[in-house]
């Protein structure tokens, strides 16, 4: 074997190493950006539903304490102001996790466009605590959220030996 095959045959090698280096290294970047993505996603679902469930006990709350008001029992009146603070609090501490999560979605997957910030409008509206309408549109705005999310992500269930289309056995 000459010199220029050898030398040729390690140059081979140290290109192909350094190749697979870079490439391991996009790889790398990329899965750290999914997961980041993937991160904020669960991040803002949770606190988008927190901040709904919190906003609709703080709305029984207030019909609570309505009530004590009326009924003009001292010991209910404090206990009910108390569980409307509380859960008052609990949803504005939700309201700014879910905000805090959309703009990082936003900022990661431009795609998404407004459909985050519907989702929470519709997750603390008034409407959305008791009236089926409303509940009717919340889960129809997760819904959106949530196919917006496969889409970006790339994250659609795969079926083997077909399309998502296709029923066949497999």
């Amino acid at each position: 074997m000459s010199a220029t095959a050898v030398i040729a045959a390690l140059a081979g090698v140290v290109v192909g190493a350094v190749l697979k280096h870079f490439f391991d290294l996009r790889a790398s970047r990329r899965a750290k950006l999914l997961d980041e993505k993937l991160r904020y996603a669960v991040a803002f679902l949770a606190a988008a539903d927190w901040a709904g469930r919190s906003y609709e006990a703080a709305e029984s709350a207030a019909k609570q304490l309505g009530h004590a008001v009326t009924q003009g029992a001292d010991r209910n009146l404090v206990d009910a102001e108390k569980r409307h603070e509380y859960h008052l609090q609990q949803g504005d501490t939700s309201l700014k996790d879910a905000h805090v999560a959309a703009c990082a979605l936003r900022l990661l997957m431009p795609e998404l466009d407004t459909a985050p910030g519907e989702y929470i409008a519709l997750s603390v509206g008034a409407e959305s605590a008791y009236s089926p309408e409303g509940r009717r549109k919340r889960e129809i705005a997760r819904a959106a959220v949530e196919a917006a999310l496969v889409k970006t992500l790339g994250t659609a269930p795969r079926r083997r030996g077909g399309t998502l289309g296709d029923d066949r056995a497999t």
